[in-house]
């Protein structure tokens, strides 16, 4: 065996081992931030008597518990096609039969729907909150009814800078693009969608 084959075969080696090393601490990280949902999970479920429970196929857990006798369902999700990142979403059954969304964030540029046209940016006439965020929605009426002065204060206080309402027929979806990892994160992105279902049924 000449001295290039055996630089190619000592070569092949030290690639197999670095990635059988970066694919344990992978492991090991995905193991621990999963345990540290379960623990997050835990305490929240403690709070709104609650259960904890596991998808089919996921690796992380969710957590289910009852608001007024509507199920509420806290969990993880990926995005699909160009939208892989991760988010956390509360899912809830709406009192109102709507289709319609509505995205809240601190840049103008990304409070779009992508290529929905009919997304349109709105001002709620609170400078303190226009100043802060940008809305859009295909439903302008709709959004100034449901995003309350009370729901404004809330969104504020709470720093809920990026988030995305999905009304899809009876269902509620808010969504943030990022894996909250905080009981206060956790509380405040479930109390403003409970707000928001307690408005619509004001409303309803």
């Amino acid at each position: 065996m000449d001295s290039t084959n055996l630089l190619l075969i000592q070569a092949f080696i030290g690639i197999i081992f670095i990635g059988g090393i970066a694919s344990f601490i992978i492991i090991k990280l995905e193991r621990g931030k999963t345990n540290r949902m379960v623990q997050l999970f835990d305490k929240l479920a403690l709070r709104h008597n609650g259960s904890v429970l596991r998808k089919k196929k996921s690796r992380y857990p969710y957590l289910s518990f009852r608001y007024k006798d509507i199920e509420v369902i806290v969990d993880y999700e990926y995005g699909r096609g160009k939208s892989y990142a991760p988010y956390t979403q509360v899912c809830i059954k709406s009192p109102t039969h709507r289709n319609c969304k509505i995205h809240l964030c601190r840049d103008s540029r990304v409070a779009t729907f992508g290529k929905d046209l009919s997304a349109k940016r709105i001002k709620l006439y609170n400078p303190e909150f226009d100043n802060k965020l940008f809305v859009s929605t295909d439903d302008e009426n709709f959004a100034r009814s449901i995003i309350s002065s009370s729901i404004q204060t809330k969104l504020l206080e709470y720093r809920i800078y990026d988030i995305k309402f999905e009304f899809k027929k009876d269902n509620l979806v808010a969504a943030i693009e990022k894996i909250l990892e905080s009981e206060s994160g956790f509380s405040e992105l479930t109390d403003v969608t409970l707000a928001i279902y307690d408005r619509l049924k004001e409303l309803n």
